[in-house]
């Protein structure tokens, strides 16, 4: 018998490995979608970790005068003469003498920041940063090259660097 067409069945089939071939490239598109989105993520909280130590460590390597530690920060705590490195809300942030508001040195997902004394002329540095479950943390130790003092919490560490340029 020679009928010419196709049968239900085939059909069928054909239609049952085309939606499994769809299916196999949509989980494949998915996964290295997903991927590219964590390396983003992870690349960009790195970056901005990078250049929040980089940033620190340029502003207080030659400090001449005492460095303080402190707890936090508010209104009453500034006085004029000093920079502020501190973290407020999910941001890094650094007040600059005679500015009237600070500048941002991470401006988000930033979670942690603490500053203690190693040894005598050393800072300790931790940043804590987080986005999308994807965790990071850096920690620099910076030569203080002028020996000031290093004042205020300095065992377990503050989330407040206090200092004159």
């Amino acid at each position: 018998m020679n009928n010419k067409g196709v049968t239900l069945i085939e059909l069928l089939v054909v239609l049952a490995l085309i939606g499994i071939v769809i299916v196999t490239a949509f989980s494949l598109l998915n996964f290295g979608y997903k991927t590219f989105n964590k390396g983003t993520s992870q690349e960009e909280i790195q970056s901005n970790l990078s250049l929040a130590s980089n940033v620190i460590a340029r502003n207080i390597r030659y400090v001449k005068e005492d460095i303080f530690i402190l707890d936090s920060l508010s209104e009453d705590d500034i006085e004029d003469g000093y920079n502020y490195i501190y973290i407020e809300g999910d941001s890094l942030k650094h007040l600059i003498k005679n500015e009237d508001s600070p500048r941002d040195i991470i401006k988000r997902y930033c979670d942690s920041f603490i500053v203690s004394k190693k040894n005598k002329n050393t800072l300790e540095i931790k940043i804590t940063s987080s986005k999308e479950n994807q965790d990071y943390d850096i920690k620099t130790r910076v030569l203080l090259l002028n020996s000031p003092k290093v004042k205020g919490k300095t065992t377990n560490g503050g989330s407040v660097i206090k200092y004159k340029p």
